[in-house]
């Protein structure tokens, strides 16, 4: 009997054991789906750079075989996104950048980091956003990303019209909110 006592104990306290660690998780998933939604309901993550970013001198040629610098930039406002063949939530951005490359003034730079063992596809890229979109293809890590200071993909850049880069954000759509809001006067945060 008491060798049936004693399995009776270890088998409650290992089923108490997992219980515990179910409520454990339960908690944090509760914990986690709360905080997913307060970011839905807040500010979108836009971020304002850093009023002495220099992004540098870049030369680079574009897909079409255009030549591109920093000094591309000057004139207008502009958007440069960053993205790699291989990312799914680069791939979901694509239309909204074929969308706004085609409004007026509507000014963009794809830049697509080649990352090694991701097999480039200028062709598909080139078929989802359309002609007027610039594109230039550099090294994973190349000098326009390390200019701009690039560390995740996607990443977009509102460029004003002197060069200098105004607000960054993971999705088109925030940083076309982040625009509204700096020419309102607003600080997008």
């Amino acid at each position: 009997m008491t060798v049936l006592d004693a399995a009776v104990v270890v088998l409650a306290l290992v089923v108490l054991l997992g219980l515990l660690l179910l409520l454990g998780v339960v908690r944090r998933l509760r914990d986690h789906t709360e905080r997913l939604h307060r970011l839905e309901r807040g500010r979108p993550p836009v971020d304002t750079v850093p009023a002495n970013l220099d992004i540098g001198n870049f030369t680079a040629t574009s897909l079409r075989g255009e030549s591109v610098s920093a000094d591309w930039l000057v004139g207008g406002e502009s958007v440069v996104a960053f993205l790699t063949y291989g990312c799914s939530a680069c791939k979901v951005q694509l239309p909204a950048l074929r969308d706004h490359a085609g409004t007026p003034g509507g000014k963009v730079l794809i830049v697509a980091a080649l990352v090694p063992g991701e097999e480039p596809d200028p062709t598909a890229l080139r078929a989802e956003v359309g002609d007027t979109p610039v594109i230039v293809e550099e090294q994973f890590g190349g000098p326009i990303q390390h200019g701009f200071r690039v560390d995740k993909y996607p990443t977009f850049y509102l460029v004003g019209a002197d060069g200098a880069p105004k607000a960054t954000a993971g999705s088109l759509r925030d940083l076309l909110r982040a625009r509204t809001e700096l020419q309102v006067g607003t600080t997008a945060s």
